[in-house]
């Protein structure tokens, strides 16, 4: 089973690992792509380096192996053809064309489509999927979608606002030692 979300992009040219980095610091993670990560060329399991001791049991290492599978491709937005209509009740009432829906209008520009696929088998891959939904958001014009709620985001607030309530679900787990980690060991042995 996998959790999956969708992120469409007006630019992706703005994205580096570095600054991802930097944005994910802000948000109080210290989280690291493999250094031969590229966002439009990887695809499949991309790894990720997650360093918080607040998830580390006593005595053991605070570097976490996760990441999520990625697969992008262009993308162009279609809007959905209108039926025609012409009932007696069209006839009647006239009715108004359907307009775009706020969705329509949030992805008409964009051009690329990341998909993310999150393993149910690593605690920290949904948490990481939303960062990068929230970066793309806040620096290349993306909106982030979750399909499993019907949601989509295409203001980073909203996406931080998710990120700190996973951030304490997870605390929670950890507390409880229903946390499912990897351990990281060196980026040699994860190729990208």
């Amino acid at each position: 089973m996998s959790i999956d979300y969708s992120i469409y992009l007006k630019q992706a040219t703005a994205f580096s690992a570095e600054s991802f980095e930097n944005y994910c610091s802000s948000l109080g993670l210290c989280a690291a792509f493999h250094p031969t990560f590229h966002l439009l060329e990887n695809s499949g399991f991309v790894p990720m380096r997650l360093m918080d001791e607040r998830f580390a049991k006593e005595g053991e290492n605070k570097a976490f192996l996760t990441g999520f599978e990625l697969y992008s491709s262009d993308y162009h937005h279609v809007a959905q053809p209108q039926k025609k209509r012409n009932g007696f009740f069209h006839k009647l009432f006239k009715a108004k064309p359907v307009e775009e829906t706020p969705f329509d209008k949030a992805i008409k520009d964009c051009t690329l489509s990341i998909d993310l696929r999150c393993s149910i088998a690593d605690s920290f891959e949904v948490l990481m999927a939303y960062a990068l939904g929230a970066y793309l958001v806040k620096f290349c014009g993306g909106v982030f979608v979750d399909p499993q709620t019907g949601q989509f985001y295409d203001d980073y607030s909203h996406l931080e606002a998710e990120i700190a309530a996973i951030v304490t679900a997870l605390l929670e787990l950890a507390d409880t030692g229903e946390l499912l980690t990897h351990e990281f060991k060196e980026w040699d042995e994860y190729p990208s």
